[in-house]
């Protein structure tokens, strides 16, 4: 408890003497302390000490047979976000991907932000497929971001109602978009009403929580389906004026 209270709080100084005390008593920490050493070390902007650990940890240097896990893997692409490390983040992430963890929703907003910043719209698009088929909570931030990555020029600065004006035009102005841009519309909206619904004796708080989940999770399904659409509506265009000019 004392281990995740300094990790929480970025004590890395206090959270390092704690897994050292241990080590030397002989009691085994388990791959979750190393995670929380290392998200105090994340937290205190300490980079380059928590990927040490992590890397001292992944060539079994202490003995213990503990290796890189989960909590391990989160906490040091957290530390790159920190230290606006977007490559070595996606790096981080494509470790992870290798050694067939899960990971949590906050992570893989890392892995969008950090596509984000560096224009891998690809990387994003994967690791936001791979998302849809998982069991991963998806909320109004993982769509935010998304939203952002796959239509950003052509929603930037925009507000969630801005964004269902654009589908709007965009559906009446090309027919090969209009189902498409329909269906995230709609979605987007019944999201937003669950975004925004209140707690009542009939409807519990974790019963609001599940229903917004599906409706961000189904607001992203169609995001991803407009964007390929538009892709593909795109290609045809170009396709087309280019058998003109011919």
């Amino acid at each position: 408890l004392a281990l995740k209270g300094y990790a929480k709080t970025g004590n890395s100084d206090a959270a390092q003497a704690l897994l050292k005390d241990m080590q030397i008593r002989g009691l085994n920490p388990t791959e979750e302390t190393y995670g929380a050493v290392i998200l105090s070390l994340a937290l205190a902007k300490k980079t380059e000490k928590a990927r040490a650990l992590f890397e001292a940890m992944k060539s079994g240097q202490f003995g213990d047979e503990i290796f890189p896990g989960v909590a391990c893997y989160n906490a040091l692409m957290l530390a790159h976000i920190e230290a606006h490390q977007w490559e070595e983040a996606l790096e981080c992430h494509s470790r992870r991907k290798d050694a067939g963890l899960s990971y949590s929703t906050a992570s893989f907003q890392d892995v969008l932000l950090a596509s984000y910043r560096v224009g891998q719209k690809a990387k994003a698009t994967e690791a936001i497929e791979e998302a849809l088929q998982s069991e991963l909570k998806i909320n109004q931030r993982c769509f935010d971001l998304s939203l952002h990555i796959l239509l950003g020029d052509a929603l930037k600065s925009k507000t969630f109602d801005q964004a269902r004006q654009w589908l709007r035009e965009i559906g009446e102005q090309n027919v090969y978009l209009k189902k498409p841009a329909l269906n995230l519309r709609r979605s987007l909206r019944t999201a937003q009403v669950e975004e925004k619904r209140e707690p009542t004796k009939a409807l519990k708080e974790h019963k609001i929580a599940a229903k917004q989940e599906h409706a961000w999770r189904v607001a992203l399904e169609h995001l991803v389906e407009f964007s390929r659409a538009a892709e593909e509506a795109a290609e045809v265009s170009h396709a087309t004026s280019n058998e003109s000019k011919v």
